[in-house]
């Protein structure tokens, strides 16, 4: 369990720093174009842009005092495989890849999932009923273990998201134009790190995406009346 200590976002670890500060700049200059976010929410992103690094670094920052899991770290639906009935409805899901699995706040891999991977239509009012429904299962879990300590409510894990949410925002100006790419021949880490024209044109590409403007600008004033962009 001492190996899932270290955090998944950690000062003395560079190599994504290009990635999120990227991802955040190519965000808010595209938030400057939409009806809803031009003004105050770009201008938010834009200094988030210095700051990201280490608002990520606090979120991994372990609590020993409040409730923590062990996360899977990566859990976007790309990382989730599922059985699917005849009349081809899910009926089993599995997660995969556990190679950054990290011990810490359930918010990590609760916001991450919600904000990169929820269907374009799922609105603030499903957030609150998917963290009901998590926190249900998680107290049948808990009590099928024979967990002795407090049971976190469902008051804890609603502020353990406002507290941590931040990360889903890191993971969403990152992993959600990936999620709605339709030609996916250039979608390298090189284009995605890079300064070249191709790596330009590339991400250029991605944020111009209509399903990415409507499902981004729906989160970033979601993200917004949270205090995430704060």
């Amino acid at each position: 369990m001492k190996y899932h200590h270290y955090r998944n976002i950690n000062e003395d670890v560079q190599h994504f720093y290009g990635l999120f500060r990227n991802s955040m700049l190519n965000c808010a200059e595209m938030a400057l174009k939409w009806p809803t976010t031009a003004k105050r929410i770009a201008m938010k992103l834009f200094k988030l842009e210095q700051s990201v690094i280490a608002k990520g670094c606090q979120v991994y920052t372990l609590n020993k005092a409040d409730f923590n899991v062990l996360n899977h770290g990566d859990l976007w639906v790309n990382n989730v495989m599922y059985q699917y009935n005849s009349e081809g409805v899910p009926i089993e899901a599995m997660l995969v890849d556990f190679a950054i699995s990290y011990f810490g706040s359930p918010a990590i891999d609760l916001s991450f999932l919600l904000f990169t991977s929820s269907a374009d239509d799922v609105t603030e009012e499903q957030f609150d009923l998917l963290l009901q429904s998590y926190h249900q299962g998680l107290l049948g879990t808990l009590n099928k273990l024979g967990y002795s300590k407090k049971l976190p409510t469902l008051l804890d894990i609603q502020e353990d998201m406002l507290r941590k949410g931040f990360i889903g925002v890191m993971y969403a100006t990152f992993l959600l134009p990936l999620r709605v790419i339709e030609d996916t021949a250039s979608a390298d880490l090189g284009n995605l790190l890079g300064s070249n024209e191709e790596a330009v044109q590339f991400r250029g590409s991605l944020y111009q995406n209509p399903r990415y403007q409507r499902r981004m600008e729906y989160l970033l004033n979601y993200f917004d009346r949270k205090g995430y962009l704060d």
